[in-house]
């Protein structure tokens, strides 16, 4: 759940949002999580959708699910453990408003031991990636070099 309040924190970064939420077969307690958010719904009038799978079916197949319910231009992929930081919506979003040719945006990705999980990456015509940064100190003087945007 921190994972959805930090983004309710800082719903007022973006014009509009929807939020798609799939629970991929975990322990939750499912009617607990349905309240939730219909409090969320009527307290915040916000737009969220809430789909749970009865089995585990793969971050990269939930993933793709997610993104055909959603109904919205732009498209922030997260996993439950990610807390988005303030300014880290804005930031991504301006880039769309910015740049003419951006297909895709990502953020810094700090662990919560402080080391740079990915800071971006790129996708070769292989269809494999790499991640800038991964394992840096956040703290670490090389770590300015995956606080910008290139493309």
């Amino acid at each position: 759940m921190e994972c959805l309040l930090a983004l309710l924190r800082h719903a007022d970064e973006l014009p509009s949002v929807e939020y798609v939420l799939l629970d991929d077969g975990s322990l939750e307690d499912v009617e607990e999580v349905r309240l939730f958010l219909k409090h969320m719904k009527e307290s915040f009038n916000i737009r969220i959708k809430f789909h749970r799978q009865h089995r585990g079916i793969g971050y990269a197949s939930i993933m793709t699910q997610a993104s055909r319910l959603a109904e919205g231009r732009f498209l922030v992929l997260l996993n439950n453990d990610v807390v988005v930081m303030k300014g880290a919506l804005r930031a991504l979003y301006s880039l769309f408003q910015d740049f003419d040719n951006v297909g895709i945006a990502s953020p810094l990705f700090v662990q919560s031991d402080g080391r740079i999980l990915d800071a971006g990456g790129i996708i070769f015509t292989d269809s494999s990636g790499w991640q800038y940064g991964r394992g840096v100190p956040e703290n670490d003087p090389r770590s300015h070099a995956y606080t910008y945007t290139r493309g």
